[in-house]
């Protein structure tokens, strides 16, 4: 299997231990490690445990699409896949998703079923984001049953039972590709720090007459926002630019203005609600107060355009 690995990194030392050792004891194949500048002996656990993974150290966290592109543009296989440090793929997953790529010319990016640690399946794909999908999503209308093929939204419910298809995107916890496809679409979009960067690089694939392609025969189990957790509060402001800046890309800057209105409003709207009692008696309002004020000033305070003036493509 001509394929290599690449993973990055920021502070997930254990996490990270547990996915390399699921990576090579399933497959013998070139392995990437990128640490984004971590505090937490990551860098030196690699070297002391894995001294055949190839490793680059960062003094700086440069983001997730940054130190991808760092691998990827020294990487030496044929097939390209990026995974998670908190991703741990069953066996013979990482097998399927290469085994799409060369089976089928057509599909362009391949990603697997994300699973809890207790074989629940998460969320694994979703349709290219548009203004309404965002709103689905904020007024939790994305989960209702009767409503999933109705309306848009940025990610696709969970489901026991799945079947491939061709999908919007597809999570980068664990997402395939072949390299000369970075000569069609280029690399990953630098300018996002963190979330939206997988997306992102799907609708250009997509653009460029591919199919983005979810595999569920591919299991993949996955802890989720190891990294982003540890960023705390500042992981939602970046989650908030990067989605204005796919919007602005992708769909104009009208549209990331609709978004941020809209957000701005919603918002408002459940502070009005809690003041007045309706909300306030649910378990845990206080805190869901204080995060919508918080999220409110946040919104309040980017600017759509701002988010989005460099993009030119």
């Amino acid at each position: 299997m001509s394929c290599s690995i690449v993973i990055v990194s920021w502070n997930t030392r254990e996490a990270l231990a547990e996915c390399l050792a699921s990576v090579v004891a399933d497959t013998a194949t070139e392995v990437w490690v990128v640490d984004n500048a971590s505090a937490d002996g990551s860098a030196d656990m690699v070297r002391g445990r894995y001294p055949s993974v190839n490793l680059l150290v960062n003094d700086r966290n440069r983001g997730f699409a940054a130190a991808c592109n760092q691998a990827l543009a020294q990487a030496n296989g044929r097939l390209l896949l990026l995974l998670n440090p908190d991703a741990r793929p069953q066996p013979g997953a990482l097998r399927r998703l290469c085994a799409v790529l060369e089976e089928r010319p057509e599909v362009g990016v391949v990603g697997g079923q994300l699973l809890a640690r207790d074989g629940r399946p998460l969320r694994s794909y979703g349709a290219i984001p548009s203004v309404g999908a965002f709103l689905t999503e904020m007024v939790g209308l994305a989960g209702v049953p009767g409503l999933r093929r109705l309306l848009p939204a940025v990610a696709a419910a969970p489901r026991r039972r799945e079947r491939p298809r061709s999908v919007g995107y597809t999570s980068g916890a664990c997402l395939a590709f072949r390299r000369e496809l970075l000569d069609t679409v280029g690399m990953l979009d630098e300018r996002f720090f963190l979330y939206f960067e997988e997306t992102d690089f799907c609708a250009r694939v997509r653009q460029a007459g591919y199919l983005v392609w979810f595999e569920p025969a591919a299991r993949v189990e996955h802890q989720g926002q190891a990294s982003a957790a540890r960023l705390g509060q500042e992981a939602e402001a970046h989650y908030a630019r990067s989605a204005y800046a796919f919007i602005h890309k992708h769909r104009g800057a009208r549209a990331a203005r609709r978004l941020r209105a809209a957000f701005v409003v919603w918002l408002a709207a459940q502070l009005v609600l809690h003041r007045l009692g309706t909300l306030a008696r649910r378990p845990g309002a206080c805190a869901a107060h204080a995060r919508k004020r918080r999220l409110l000033e946040l919104h309040r305070g980017i600017d759509p355009h701002a988010c989005g003036w460099s993009w030119t493509g």
